[in-house]
């Protein structure tokens, strides 16, 4: 009697493993093709900005070299990239004003980190020198 109920625990078991497996692959197909999907509607900036550059470097070797048609592509080149970041900044911005107050309040705390990094303790080249006449043989400074 414990055999069968056994056997049939397991077979239970295998079946609603097999059925969450099949789940799982199909929530990361979907989560794939929305990937994709977001991947292919973000313009392409950086075949842009290699033909510039490509164009600049051309510019740049030529003999004699033609400063207006050089000071034209790099401007060129930098409105491009300004146009990139404020693309990105105003996607940015729009992401942080739909998160949570959680997951504000975590970046934040990320980019302070990162951004301000004197302001955390133990940080390198930027954490606080020993005073004069203390012992220094982990000191921030080096002694010159």
């Amino acid at each position: 009697m414990r055999t069968r109920w056994l056997v049939v625990l397991a077979g239970v078991s295998l079946a609603a493993n097999v059925l969450l497996g099949i789940a799982f692959v199909q929530a990361g197909r979907a989560l794939k093709q929305q990937a994709q999907a977001a991947s292919a509607a973000v313009p392409t900036f950086c075949d842009e900005e290699k033909k510039v550059r490509e164009e600049l470097t051309a510019l740049l070797c030529a003999v004699p070299a033609d400063r207006r048609a050089i000071e034209a592509t790099l401007a060129r080149l930098d409105t491009l990239r300004a146009t990139h970041r404020d693309r990105a900044l105003a996607q940015f911005l729009s992401s942080c004003e739909r998160a949570s107050a959680a997951d504000r309040a975590t970046l934040h705390e990320s980019f302070r980190h990162q951004m301000c990094p004197w302001q955390h303790e133990g940080e390198g080249c930027c954490a606080p020198s020993p005073s004069p006449g203390s012992p220094s043989d982990h000191a921030a400074q080096p002694n010159l």
